[in-house]
């Protein structure tokens, strides 16, 4: 008779793993949110690529904390699920205080992403006419609507999540073992 560890109820489930972890990485991003408003750098778009780190941190973790609750086991499928549901979570999280943020702590916040995106593209492209640039402007204004800001980080935060969840369960995958009786 052949049995299989893997068709056995697992001691730490997914989706405990992935809300525990979930949160802690939602709260991350948004206290790392925090800190790039109170410095100064929230238009620093290489810092704020550091929240990918903290994205990439949390599902390592999350993945040890599973393999640990499992015997030292996660296939690539558990792996996968719970990154994207970190992703998930932590994007509902950050998105909601990000919206919360920009809509009651510093309603100005819009206003001076877009003017710092007017002087981008007149120093990049000075050739570009006001009305031009108006046009980019209203768009990009559209955009920032607290309900439209929401979906989009939440949507981006799921794939790249997903993507980033790919690989991270790749590299630290370790399917339980096969026994025949």
């Amino acid at each position: 008779m052949e049995q299989h560890l893997e068709n056995q109820e697992p001691k730490t489930t997914v989706l405990a793993t992935s809300l525990t972890y979930g949160l802690i990485t939602g709260l991350a991003s948004i206290a790392f949110y925090i800190i790039l408003q109170l410095t100064g750098q929230a238009f620093n778009q290489a810092l704020s690529l550091l929240s990918l780190v903290i994205l990439v941190g949390g599902m390592v973790l999350a993945h040890k904390s599973f393999k640990q609750g499992n015997e030292g086991y996660m296939n690539f499928s558990q792996g996968l699920g719970i990154g994207t549901l970190i992703s998930l979570i932590s994007g509902v999280l950050s998105s909601a205080f990000s919206v919360i943020y920009m809509t009651f702590i510093d309603p100005n916040f819009i206003a001076m992403t877009l003017e710092k995106a007017r002087e981008q593209i007149e120093t990049q492209n000075p050739e570009i006419s006001s009305e031009q640039i108006d046009v980019a402007l209203s768009f990009s204004s559209y955009m920032m609507q607290p309900g439209i800001l929401f979906v989009f980080g939440l949507i981006s935060t799921v794939f790249f999540g997903f993507l980033i969840s790919l690989v991270v369960s790749a590299a630290m995958a370790k399917k339980e073992p096969v026994f025949f009786e």
